[in-house]
């Protein structure tokens, strides 16, 4: 179908989005809005998932669409080879060409889910009688502030962003979407190192392979983290303006409702306390529109292509063995299913020799582990089986599902758990007899190691013993007591020290007090984990530490936690002295039950090998008992009273040192 150039009487637009369905309530926010400024449009939403009877899409006020309808070639392969977010975007040139079919369109404009319009597009609409696509650029002005993202990380994630894209039935809108197409069925992965970012790093081609390609340069259209710096929002009677023009949409990318102040969790740049009160105004308008289309129980709907048929999970290391070993989708038609014979996932996980596949995806994805068994063909693959099956349910990565295998076929060769490496290299004692395991213990402790203890580190002493206990923690408090335990440790050396910790301490079912290894390519510093925009009294006491930190020269920054915390989050500016490194310490700003449910939500490579110290406190005389398992955890337990630390000492296996909160001061001049 050609349509003539002035055939504005005869426009089909459609306005569109995608979603998985924790995203409807940000679907309904955006299609409410396309329907108050553009109600002559077809409303359409694309569901990247399955509805599965969470809710009813005759009750919408929008079209909806499957992707599993859109005819994409071995669409179970492609659906398990890329993760939620890729898949969301790989399916986006089918649809534009499914929409030009179904509703004979004229123009098509895709808008994210996580947008708003709050003006209509007219001056896109007026574009495309002339133009094929109008792409908008991430920025208009340089960034060069040395903040996130930076114009390099821009240049990674594509010119363009890909939140809005217009096209019209004209040129060549078939040949460009076919090419597309092509790109995304097996080159649409989220992987800057080589060259891929979804659907955005092919459109840089665009301009340069199509005629009719329009680049909007329109500060009005599509403002979000990446150009809010450039952006002078105001709000008066007639709305809001940019730079002086009203505004068409915002672009909420990265938005926690929970956790507005840091405006999007994909920067660095800006927190909402230094924004201008517009900013403010719309981010909580936002909020407020998305709580009231349902989010908050939407936002935990599970993905249907996220999980195997009997409800494992899939993990990314799944997905790359699918890759490597059927990326065409030629041997497993359906790699979804758990059921028949030679599925795909028993092949995954079965070990071929002493590793499986999935075994081996793991390692290539982890540095940490290739230095921890660098001999991975010959000599390691006995010990890296023993720290897999070890990880059981530790993270959805080590499910029964994949280690049972591995731990199977160790049982079978009867071998003996003599020495396992933890994530945080603790050794694991012998479950055969104490001089047994002493002597594995001492020939598998790396000959040249030492502890690391932060430069200019200050010996604190404690109103009474928390070291270790037992015969051996008894001959150590005399040691220190004498002041000759520093001399005997550089004599000795650490090899025949912990192996005589271990022998003294031995006992079957016990792990033993991590060890931490020197690591180079840390920088030296570190990085306080906390709630720190939180109002709650944790979140004053970790903002307190981090202030203090600032005041010195040692490299230090924060990783910020979710906040659970709907009306009262810390509007207090805090400036991150953090660029993209990661520091040698971890100072974790949290109580001990939340130790394991954090770490899961941060990448484990935060965590390994880093010295970890845990910040808690506690009201009571006794410390729970069942809170024993959170000691494993850290490397040293910080308090900030006596009487914590004393209720922590008398169960702690670690060091427990008193450190008082600090307290700013404001001093008169006078």
């Amino acid at each position: 179908m050609t349509m003539p150039d002035d055939s504005k009487t005869m426009d089909r637009l459609v306005i569109c989005t995608t979603i998985s369905k924790n995203y409807l309530a940000q679907a309904r926010v955006l299609m409410q809005s396309v329907a108050e400024h553009h109600p002559e449009a077809e409303r359409v939403v694309m569901l990247v998932d399955e509805v599965e009877d969470y809710f009813d899409p005759t009750a919408e006020n929008f079209t909806l669409m499957l992707a599993r309808d859109l005819e994409i070639p071995r669409w179970l392969n492609v659906s398990m080879r890329y993760d939620i977010l890729e898949l969301n975007t790989a399916v986006k040139p089918y649809y534009l060409e499914r929409l030009f079919e179904d509703y004979q369109a004229t123009k098509v404009i895709y808008l994210d889910p996580d947008i708003l319009l709050f003006n209509p597009l007219n001056a896109v609409i007026r574009l495309l009688d002339s133009q094929m696509t109008v792409l908008t650029p991430h920025i208009l002005q340089p960034l060069d502030d040395g903040y996130r993202p930076a114009e390099l990380d821009l240049l990674l994630a594509g010119t363009y962003n890909l939140g809005f894209f217009a096209i019209s039935r004209r040129g060549e809108w078939r040949e460009l979407l076919r090419w597309w197409q092509r790109k995304l069925y097996d080159q649409g992965y989220s992987d800057q190192h080589n060259g891929m970012f979804v659907d955005q790093r092919w459109m840089d081609f665009a301009p340069s392979l199509f005629d009719g390609v329009y680049i909007l340069r329109d500060s009005t259209y599509n403002i979000a983290y990446w150009n809010f710096k450039h952006c002078d929002l105001q709000q008066g009677r007639e709305g809001y303006t940019v730079n002086g023009q009203p505004l068409t949409f915002p672009h909420f990318s990265g938005f926690d409702l929970y956790n507005v102040e840091q405006v999007s969790r994909h920067q660095n740049r800006h927190v909402l306390s230094d924004l201008q009160p517009a900013f403010h105004t719309l981010m909580q308008d936002y909020a407020d529109r998305l709580l009231a289309q349902g989010y908050e129980s939407q936002r935990n709907w599970p993905y249907a292509y996220g999980v195997f048929s009997d409800g494992g999970a899939i993990t990314a290391y799944h997905r790359d063995c699918l890759i490597e070993q059927d990326p065409k989708g030629d041997r497993w038609e359906n790699p979804f299913d758990c059921q028949s014979v030679d599925n795909f996932r028993d092949w995954c996980i079965t070990p071929q020799g002493v590793l499986s596949p999935y075994m081996l995806a793991l390692y290539r994805d982890r540095p940490d582990l290739q230095k921890l068994f660098p001999h991975i063909e010959t000599g390691d693959q006995l010990r890296f089986a023993q720290w897999f099956v070890e990880r059981q349910n530790s993270s959805p990565v080590f499910h029964p599902h994949a280690t049972q295998p591995i731990r199977t076929l160790l049982d079978e060769q009867g071998v003996v758990s003599a020495q396992i490496i933890t994530e945080n290299k603790a050794m694991l004692p012998a479950k055969s007899g104490r001089w047994w395991g002493t002597w594995g213990y001492y020939r598998d402790f790396p000959e040249k190691v030492e502890p690391y203890i932060p430069a200019n580190a200050l010996e604190v002493q404690t109103e009474f013993y928390t070291g270790p206990g037992g015969l051996y923690g008894g001959v150590r408090h005399l040691l220190k007591k004498s002041g000759i335990l520093q001399t005997l440790r550089r004599l000795i050396g650490l090899r025949l020290i912990m192996t005589a910790r271990f022998f003294f301490g031995y006992r079957s079912e016990d792990y033993k007090p991590a060890i931490l290894y020197a690591v180079d390519e840390l920088e030296r510093g570190v990085n306080v984990i906390e709630y720190i925009y939180s109002e709650k009294g944790i979140g004053q006491a970790a903002r307190n530490i981090l202030s203090a930190l600032q005041t010195t020269d040692f490299p230090c920054g924060f990783i910020p936690i979710r906040v659970d915390e709907k009306d009262h989050l810390h509007k207090h500016p805090i400036q991150s002295k953090r660029g993209n490194e990661l520091y040698r310490i971890n100072l974790i700003h949290l109580n001990a039950d939340a130790t394991f449910i954090i770490r899961d939500g941060l990448s484990e490579a935060l965590f390994y090998n880093h010295y970890n110290i845990a910040f808690w406190f506690w009201e009571l005389e006794q410390f729970p008992e069942q809170w024993g398992k959170y000691f494993s955890a850290y490397n040293e337990i910080w308090a900030a009273t006596t009487f914590v630390q004393q209720a922590i000492a008398a169960v702690s296996p670690l060091p427990v040192i008193h450190i008082p909160l600090p307290i700013a001061v404001d001093v008169p001049e006078g």
